[in-house]
């Protein structure tokens, strides 16, 4: 029997033993074709999605790893060594220009200090019994403080460090056996930070103040100044022909400095290195495999079983993103110009302005392991690595960590300030003219009115919508007449990749029309947008199976109905002629 309930339809079987439960099964599995094939479709998209994550994450990688070598600091190493350690040691020779520089300390900065013997037996003992204040001097500021009757000797210490009007003073206590001495001293060193006791009898004093002024430093660099002179200052810590030195004590040192090639090249093989793991990456993405076995689409569980292609392959958005890739890789760095010499041996240009000039190209060799990714060129007849850097490591780095880096075709100028996020890199022209009377007139930066600064007297662009806005020149002539020449602004090649990569292809996406958007975020709001019109085609097929199957139910339960009430009118007849007469059959 046939089991129907209205409103909670459900077929196991009939009475004439047909099963319409089964059929009504086959039938849905045809109505589901175009609901399968659309969940099918959003796992491709959503395949694709993954894919973006991925190679958003890589990039984010990327730009991590190239901002930790984007400065001449971090690329350009430089290293010290010193004939006599112990006179002097350098932090940083960033800017040094390699060569032997001779260093000689005569006297080294100290600090000023007062001292005196105290009755107490630790730190706890009572200094005083009574009321009473303490004063002192340091750089003509005088300071009195008040001190509590049974204030202890820590007491007295912490009052003085804990004044928060203290000029420049700090007190320590000094225990040498059973002996605890008080002590004041000078934060900074220098002959000017004497130290005096204005006032303060107190009963734990053993005896009066003892004073000691501090001295400056004396030195000289390189036989300067000569004679009986010293370049003399304040402080131990001296900076000189780009080297931050610390002075330890009197004597004299020689400091060579030496550039680091073999960190440099390393720098440059691992920058190729992550160049080539977005490479890979995304002609893994884009590849065609002919040798890739395909699936016939009546089927393939996926679009991607169909094709000899990859996730992304002739996808728009990862082709634009290879080609942006690619151009700021290999393309001349921004803001530099190809070297000229000319015969009489001056020359023009940078000394390196892309990879190539440095021993790096793409391998073209189809079939190669590395086709499609970067090299270092191995012959010799060309220029090579190594041999750039012999020719100039300084130029490699700049090649490579230039940023807003301003430079003068012109001896009448030169780019006194960058500024970020407003100037671009590249090549502006600049026009000036000095009157009689020694004004700047008519005055123009990349084709733009610049103004004079009465301030500082510096020619600026400060139209933001200038590439050259936020420069700042120095006029060194002002001879009357008219002057001309071109300032460029220099971004290497680790300050470009990093902002393509931030600003071109991570840059989260925004509804706001002004905020420039990253390709991969247009690209994942866009598929974003067709999953959820997948999803919206999906639920009204759903929504129509589930009438679909209502109805096929009820019409199913009815045609039971039907058969079952044939059924019985059939019993019926076939019970009426078996109950007729044996012999009625015959007469008829």
């Amino acid at each position: 029997m046939a089991e129907y309930t209205s409103g909670q339809i459900s077929i196991a079987g009939l009475g004439n033993g047909t099963d319409f439960s089964e059929m009504i099964s086959a039938l849905k599995k045809i109505e589901l074709t175009k609901a399968n094939q659309l969940a099918r479709w959003r796992n491709d998209w959503y395949t694709r999605l993954d894919a973006f994550d991925a190679l958003r994450k890589e990039l984010a990688t990327f730009s991590t790893y190239m901002k930790t070598m984007n400065t001449p600091d971090k690329f350009l190493v430089k290293s010290a060594a010193l004939s006599s350690p112990t006179v002097a040691s350098v932090t940083s020779t960033t800017s040094a220009l390699p060569g032997t520089y001779n260093l000689e300390v005569g006297q080294m900065a100290t600090n000023s200090y007062a001292s005196v013997k105290t009755t107490a037996t630790s730190n706890l003992s009572s200094m005083t019994g009574t009321d009473t204040t303490f004063a002192y001097e340091y750089k003509g500021t005088t300071r009195t403080l008040n001190i509590g009757a049974d204030t202890t000797l820590e007491g007295l210490k912490n009052i003085i460090n804990s004044d928060v009007s203290n000029p420049g003073v700090r007190a320590t206590i000094l225990e040498a056996g059973n002996e605890f001495i008080l002590q004041l001293y000078s934060a900074e060193q220098g002959s000017d930070t004497g130290i005096s006791i204005v006032s303060g009898s107190m009963d734990g004093y053993d005896g009066a103040w003892t004073t000691m002024t501090g001295s400056d430093a004396k030195v000289k660099f390189n036989g300067f100044p000569a004679g009986a002179d010293w370049y003399t200052f304040k402080g131990n810590n001296l900076t000189a022909y780009g080297m931050n030195m610390n002075l330890l004590s009197t004597g004299t040192t020689l400091i060579t400095i030496s550039t680091d090639t073999d960190k440099i090249k390393e720098n440059v093989e691992e920058f190729v290195a992550q160049i080539n793991k977005i490479r890979t990456s995304i002609l893994d993405m884009t590849k065609v495999d002919e040798q890739k076995s395909t699936t016939d689409p009546e089927y393939a569980n996926s679009q991607f079983e169909m094709q000899k292609g990859s996730t992304l392959t002739g996808n728009y958005g990862v082709q634009l993103l290879s080609s942006m890739f690619k151009t700021g890789v290999m393309d001349k760095a921004e803001g530099f110009e190809y070297l000229t010499i000319f015969p009489d041996g001056t020359f023009t240009g940078d000394m390196f302005s892309s990879l190539a000039q440095v021993g790096i190209k793409t391998d073209t060799v189809q079939g190669s392991t590395t086709f499609g990714l970067l090299v270092f060129e191995t012959n010799e007849e060309l220029i090579t690595l190594d041999q750039a850097l012999q020719m100039s490591p300084d130029g490699v780095a700049e090649l490579f960590t230039a940023s807003l880096k301003g430079y003068s075709d012109s001896d009448d100028f030169v780019v006194y300030q960058t500024m970020t996020g407003f100037t671009k890199a590249g090549a502006y022209d600049v026009h000036y003219e000095v009157d009689s009377g020694g004004n700047i007139i008519n005055a123009t930066i990349n084709g733009a009115p610049a103004s004079v600064d009465p301030t500082d007297g510096l020619l600026g662009m400060y139209d933001t919508s200038n590439p050259a806005s936020g420069m700042r020149l120095l006029i060194n002539d002002k001879t009357v007449g008219s002057h001309d020449g071109t300032v460029r602004v220099k971004d290497g090649k680790l300050t470009t990749l990093i902002n393509l990569v931030d600003e071109n292809f991570l840059k989260v996406y925004s509804e706001d029309p002004y905020t420039q958007k990253g390709i991969l975020s247009i690209l994942e709001k866009q598929y974003g947008d067709i999953i959820k019109n997948i999803d919206e085609k999906i639920d009204k097929e759903n929504t129509r199976i589930v009438i679909w199957e209502r109805r096929m139910k009820d019409r199913f339960s009815r045609l039971d109905a039907t058969l079952k009430t044939y059924d019985g009118l059939l019993a019926q007849i076939e019970s009426q002629i078996a109950q007729l007469p044996s012999g009625s059959s015959s007469k008829k």
